[in-house]
């Protein structure tokens, strides 16, 4: 019977000093002014990731080609999500009144898609997060790629804490929807009224 309480109480005790898990989540951010662009409503339709970020953890790549993940640090919903989210929120900013939000009824008539292939998004220990993202530009019934683009996002960050690698992270997504609405004013210039802005690199 003794052996059994003290099991019991080892149990709770180990419990109680487990460390704590925190979960975070990638945020929009208005990192520069409007562009008034008419057209079909656009959509993100899918945002597609490696096997090797669809996790929970926070993954940080080193120079040797190891992963490092996160025993504490976890993602709050599926990274996937995360990033469509925050993509079309951060373009719908960009580009109001023609972006639609996921879970936004779509209209009868066209609409152009945007789909997103993420092929690298994490922090790494050169002290900087990087984005490799190709991302496509979809029109017609058939949809077809009309537009495509190939990305590379590289922002500096000052340690691997979490709490400074994870807006730093939905800055880049910021950064990515402002070159696709840029992208997307220069294939059709006509279509744009008001002052345009520098692209961020």
């Amino acid at each position: 019977m003794s052996r059994l309480i003290f099991g019991v109480i080892a149990v709770v005790v180990t419990g109680c000093f487990s460390p704590r898990t925190h979960y975070y989540s990638l945020a929009p951010i208005e990192l520069t002014q409007p562009i008034r662009v008419s057209g079909l409503p656009l959509q993100i339709s899918h945002v597609s990731i490696p096997a090797v970020l669809d996790r929970e953890s926070l993954v940080e790549w080193t120079r040797t080609g190891e992963l490092k993940m996160s025993d504490t640090n976890r993602w709050a919903a599926p990274l996937d999500e995360m990033i469509r989210d925050v993509l079309a929120a951060d373009l719908r900013h960009k580009l109001p009144g023609l972006v639609l939000l996921p879970g936004d009824p779509i209209e009868t008539g066209e609409t152009r898609v945007i789909v997103v292939n993420v092929m690298h998004f994490a922090p790494d220990d050169s002290q900087r997060v990087v984005m490799l993202a190709d991302w496509s530009l979809m029109s017609g019934q058939p949809a077809e790629p009309i537009l495509t683009r190939s990305e590379t996002i590289k922002l500096p960050i000052s340690s691997d804490q979490s709490s400074e690698v994870v807006p730093t992270m939905s800055e880049a997504v910021a950064i990515l929807s402002d070159r696709i609405a840029y992208a997307i004013h220069a294939e059709n210039p006509s279509n744009v009224s008001g002052s345009v802005l520098n692209m961020p690199s």
